[in-house]
């Protein structure tokens, strides 16, 4: 750079001082600041050529070690595999187990890269053998979508939630009274789609949904073993259960031989559903939380028909009024020496002849809840824990009859050697694990 631009011997003097240019030295300072402006631009504009430049020689470099990426080596099959990693986490411990389809969540979001990436997303069926349907939602791009989504997943297993909106079951206040007063007429496209596909179905939810499969014959399960597939079924209903509903419900837990995972969860009466043989033989878990529960010979009926069950929760319910003529002494007892879990929620007028018909020998965890104002079964748990000879690692019990000389002596047992501890105690509740 010439250095008559940089700086000059007239203005030199005054740099990084407070004194002030003379008229003479502003004119000369001027015409030198102007210099400088002119220089700066054509280093700036010189710059900006060397920086897009440097740009597109970056971008260059970087496509050109992509032709050597070993990704081009993969097989389809990988990539798919790698696909099928990229699906949405589904929590099964939830009630939906099937994720909404999200333009920037796999797999449609592969389907936006390139592509080959999107025929590959579309030839892979896995990608797709999840989905929500919504029964509220008649609009023609849900039944677009519902139906392309099912086409993709070819033959595959399916895990399908179908749902009703709780939204769209209420009108300012006031429950629907009928089927049609909140579900449209074209979502009956969408539920004949959802039928058809029944057989492969792998995994079930059905939210709020009963009236609305009551309410279109087409979906009533036809025929035996219609859902040979099914494995896991989750119901889950606050409408009142009409005689169609109970029949439905039936037919399709019967129509399952390979049920392994049934959850009902109603705050109304409760489905007749355990009642059959053939169904539950390979039940490994049930969770069947009415609000009114089940009366016990259906729970004994349960334990006898599911050889393999593992994990049970219960609620029990059986009108006062009939617990003396239930004739406990003729009731067959129930040896079953393959459940693990055991959670009982009943009265207490009958728990205590409950326990005494129950051996379980494999048992690791007991939790007992009770209600009522008769007197806690002291006596016949401690013999259904000697008589099972169960080494137990989980013991809750919630009552409020139960004494505090009964509650020490719990805290005394000795349930699992390893490991045991009392984890909580309060008031007449208490649990070891």
């Amino acid at each position: 750079m010439d250095e008559s631009i940089r700086t000059s011997t007239t203005s030199h003097h005054l740099l990084y001082t407070n004194v002030a240019p003379t008229t003479q030295e502003r004119c000369i300072i001027a015409d030198l600041l102007e210099k400088k402006v002119q220089q700066v631009r054509k280093l700036e504009e010189m710059a900006r050529l060397l920086n897009n430049e440097l740009v597109q020689a970056r971008d260059d470099l970087l496509e050109h070690k992509a032709l050597l990426s070993g990704a081009r080596k993969l097989p389809v099959e990988i990539i798919s595999e790698i696909f099928s990693q990229c699906l949405p986490e589904v929590d099964t411990s939830s009630v939906i187990w099937s994720p909404e389809p999200h333009p920037n969540q796999a797999p449609l979001l592969l389907t936006q890269v390139c592509r080959s990436w999107r025929s590959i997303a579309i030839a892979t069926p896995r990608l797709w053998s999840a989905l929500i349907i919504n029964a509220s939602n008649g609009s023609p791009s849900h039944s677009a979508i519902t139906k392309l989504w099912l086409d993709r997943s070819r033959n595959v297993p399916l895990t399908l939630t179908l749902l009703v909106r709780a939204t769209d079951r209420f009108d300012g206040g006031r429950r629907a009274a009928s089927y049609e007063e909140f579900v449209p007429l074209a979502a009956t496209k969408v539920l004949t789609m959802f039928v058809s596909h029944l057989p492969r179905v792998r995994a079930l939810a059905l939210l709020f949904a009963l009236p609305v499969i009551r309410a279109i014959p087409k979906l009533h399960p036809v025929g035996d073993n219609v859902c040979n597939q099914l494995e896991k079924l989750h119901l889950v209903t606050s409408f009142e259960n009409t005689a169609q509903e109970i029949t439905w419900t039936r037919s399709l837990v019967h129509s399952a031989p390979n049920l392994r995972h049934l959850y009902f969860d109603s705050s109304m009466v409760p489905l007749p559903i355990v009642r059959g043989e053939e169904w539950c033989l390979r039940l490994r878990t049930i969770n069947l939380d009415a609000a009114y529960g089940i009366p016990p010979q259906d729970f004994f009926l349960l334990l006898r028909n599911s050889p393999e069950l593992v994990q049970c929760v219960i609620v029990m319910n059986l009108d006062e009024s009939l617990n003396h003529l239930t004739r406990w002494d003729e009731m067959p007892k129930v040896v079953h020496s393959a459940l693990q879990e055991l959670s009982l929620s009943s009265e207490d007028i009958f728990l205590g002849n409950v326990l005494n018909l129950l051996t379980l020998p494999a048992l690791v965890s007991l939790k007992l809840s009770t209600v009522g104002d008769e007197a806690w079964p002291h006596t016949e748990l401690m013999d259904f824990l000697s008589r099972s000879l169960c080494i137990l690692k989980e013991l809750k019990l919630d009552s409020e009859r139960m004494t505090d000389d009964q509650f020490l002596i719990y805290l005394g047992l000795d349930f699992a050697v390893h490991n045991a501890r009392q984890t909580e105690s309060i008031g007449n509740s208490f649990g070891f694990s």
